[in-house]
């Protein structure tokens, strides 16, 4: 990892902006992968002082190690907990580098709304493994400012969306529940599966075409009693739930819900869209 400590260093920021990453999570694990195979400088900070999160391990008071690795930075990037932004940067975000000058904030939590930072959300999950380098610049941000985005990240080439800070609960409870719903109902039928023998590889092999196949066909890729309306298969299905996992028979009873109440309104909406009337020009009154 290319941490480059900034001390004596002449203030380049105007040039190339010069970044702080601040955390140890799996975000900030990442982006100091990232960054670092950009070969891009930066000093990197965490409460806990591990060599890896921290470039001035030398100094053991993380309020002395975070003010010097901030002394010479331009733009800080906030890779902490959902929590502890707003009260970290109500504390430091008026803070000034050693050249005198403001520094620049940013944070990537999509719950979180601060006007002391630029908000840049990446529409991705973390795994505790990292990616491979050519992997990190397809990631997408959505950004309150996308031109601001570009500015304190020149050497970025990530695609960026704009998305208002109003708009960021409803985007991130869609974000959770993408990212993480469906692994629970995976979970939960991996249990059935092992019971039962089924071999791991046959599962992966059929969890991984499904969710290429919703990939290429998001519209069209649902398959199965729901979609052929077979109602007593679906009958069967809850029952057989109930005794081998309840849990699960509450979430299959939910689905079918969800699903014919997500039909019913296509239907009510197509409806309104080509409505047909007596008075319709084409469509002539029937008379009795």
């Amino acid at each position: 990892m290319r941490q480059v400590p900034n001390i004596g260093m002449a203030d380049t920021s105007a040039i190339s902006p010069r970044y702080a990453i601040l955390g140890n999570g799996r975000l900030a694990r990442h982006l100091r992968y990232y960054f670092s195979s950009l070969d891009l400088p930066f000093t990197a900070w965490s409460r806990c002082g591990t060599p890896q999160a921290n470039t001035f391990t030398e100094i053991t008071h993380p309020t002395d190690r975070l003010e010097r690795t901030l002394s010479h930075t331009s733009v800080a990037l906030v890779a902490i907990s959902d929590a502890a932004i707003v009260p970290f940067l109500h504390q430091r975000a008026t803070g000034t580098n050693a050249h005198g000058k403001l520094l620049s904030w940013v944070h990537f939590a999509a719950s979180v709304d601060t006007p002391q930072a630029l908000c840049a959300h990446p529409l991705m999950t973390f795994a505790d493994a990292l990616y491979d380098a050519d992997f990190y610049p397809r990631i997408a941000f959505a950004c309150d400012d996308p031109a601001r985005f570009r500015t304190l990240f020149p050497a970025l080439r990530n695609p960026v969306f704009a998305l208002a800070p109003d708009q960021r609960p409803l985007y991130h409870a869609l974000c959770v529940m993408a990212g993480n719903f469906p692994q629970l109902l995976w979970q939960g039928c991996n249990t059935g599966f092992s019971q039962l023998g089924v071999p791991s590889d046959a599962v992966a092999m059929y969890l991984r075409q499904i969710s290429e196949n919703f990939i290429r066909h998001p519209g069209t890729a649902l398959t199965g009693p729901l979609v052929r309306g077979d109602t007593a298969t679906c009958a069967s299905h809850r029952q057989q739930l109930r005794t081998s996992d309840p849990a699960l028979a509450e979430l299959y009873a939910a689905f079918e819900r969800f699903f014919h109440q997500r039909q019913q309104a296509q239907t009510t909406a197509k409806s309104a869209e080509s409505p047909i009337s007596a008075n319709t020009p084409g469509h002539a009154a029937h008379e009795h």
